[in-house]
C-alpha cells in the first residue's frame, strides 16, 4: 500500500496472490527501477486460516506478482547497494540466509546459500555491501560471506534523522560519524 501525502488516500499495490490473502507481509526491498521484493511469514496471521503458503514475492514494475521463494519461513530481505544481489533470511525451518543474483530487469537467478543456519528476523546492508543480521544479537558479514562483525552482541542500535537534519548534508555526515564512533567504541572494531 502507498499513500498520497496530500490526500492521505491509500492505493493497494498488492492485494493478494491469485485470489489468496497474504499471511502477514513483513519486510520489503525496493529497487530503484520499481521492482519490489517482500516476505510473507505467518507470525501475525493470528486465527485467520492460511490461504497462501509462507513465501517471498516479487512485484515487477508492471504489477506482475511472482513467487521467488517458498523453501523456508522467509523473513528479512534486502538488496545490495548496487542492487545486483538480493538477500533473504529464513527464520525457523531451514534458517539459512540465501541470496539471488539480480539481473538488469530485476529477475532473479538461482538461490544460493550465503550464511548456513544464520536465520535473521531482520537485516540491513551498509554502503560497502556488508550484511547485518539479527540472529542472537547483531552479526556482520562481508559480501563474500565471511563473518567480519563482532560476533554475537547483546544489544541492538537504532537511529533516525530528525526532521531538521533533512537536506543538511553536513549535519547528516556529523550524525553518521557519531554513530560510527559509538559502534567502534562498543564493538571494538573499525566501522567503514
Amino acid at each position: 500500500t502507498i499513500f498520497d501525502l496530500e490526500t492521505r488516500e491509500p492505493t493497494v499495490l498488492v492485494p493478494d496472490f491469485e485470489g489468496a490473502s497474504f499471511n502477514s507481509p513483513n519486510d520489503i526491498a525496493v529497487r530503484s527501477d520499481g521492482n519490489m521484493y517482500f516476505t510473507d511469514p505467518d507470525y501475525l496471521r493470528g486465527n485467520r486460516p492460511e490461504e497462501a503458503p509462507v513465501r517471498a514475492y516479487r512485484r515487477d514494475p508492471n504489477g506482475v506478482l511472482s513467487v521467488i521463494d517458498e523453501d523456508g519461513n522467509a523473513n528479512g530481505i534486502t538488496l545490495s547497494p548496487d542492487e545486483s544481489r538480493l538477500y533473504l533470511a529464513h527464520l525457523g525451518g531451514g534458517n539459512d540466509i540465501i541470496f539471488f543474483d539480480v539481473d538488469a530487469s530485476g529477475n532473479l537467478g538461482q538461490a544460493q546459500t550465503f550464511v548456513p543456519n544464520g536465520g535473521s528476523d531482520g537485516m540491513a546492508i551498509d554502503c560497502a555491501g556488508n550484511l547485518y543480521i539479527t540472529q542472537g544479537g547483531v552479526q556482520v558479514f562481508a559480501p563474500s560471506g565471511e563473518q567480519i562483525g563482532p560476533g554475537r552482541v547483546s544489544y541492538a542500535l537504532s537511529f533516525r534523522f530528525q526532521p531538521d537534519l533533512a537536506g543538511d548534508a553536513k549535519a547528516i555526515d556529523k550524525a553518521l560519524n557519531k554513530v560510527r564512533g559509538s559502534l567502534q567504541h562498543h564493538l571494538g572494531a573499525e566501522i567503514r
